[in-house]
């Protein structure tokens, strides 16, 4: 299993994703709806999901599956540039001045920073492996 069910269901509740994509990507499966506010993991189904992840190599959609690395995401301004780190359920918000200049170096001095000022430091090696 890719990531706690628990922490798949927040991101259903925050539409981040989707009952579909969490049952796709995760391989979490739900009972009820959003729309009904009783939306609950379904532990016997989201099981068996796992228990097929276990007795196959690649994910539901026929690719192989990996480790999932890290999601990024990064807006630019005409003054600061805003980042989000999220690696499972940890995540890192990080605000750096734009580089108008160079875009890209701006971008990539940030992510370090970001990582450096972690505290605990939970997304190692990033961003070397941009």
């Amino acid at each position: 299993m890719l990531r706690d069910p628990e922490a798949v269901k927040e991101d259903v509740l925050d539409e981040i994703v989707s009952t579909i994509r969490a049952r796709e990507k995760y391989g979490v499966a739900f009972t009820g709806t959003l729309e009904e506010y009783d939306l609950e993991v379904d532990v016997a189904a989201t099981q068996a999901f796992a228990q097929q992840d276990d007795s196959d190599s690649s994910d539901r959609s026929g690719v192989r599956s990996h480790p999932v690395g890290y999601r990024v995401g990064i807006d630019i301004g005409g003054t600061f540039t805003d980042f989000a780190l999220l690696n499972g359920s940890e995540v890192v918000l990080h605000k750096n001045l734009s580089t108008p200049e160079d875009r890209s170096a701006g971008v990539m001095n940030g992510l370090e920073k970001a990582r450096a000022n972690s505290g605990d430091c939970p997304l190692p090696g990033f961003p070397g492996a941009v």
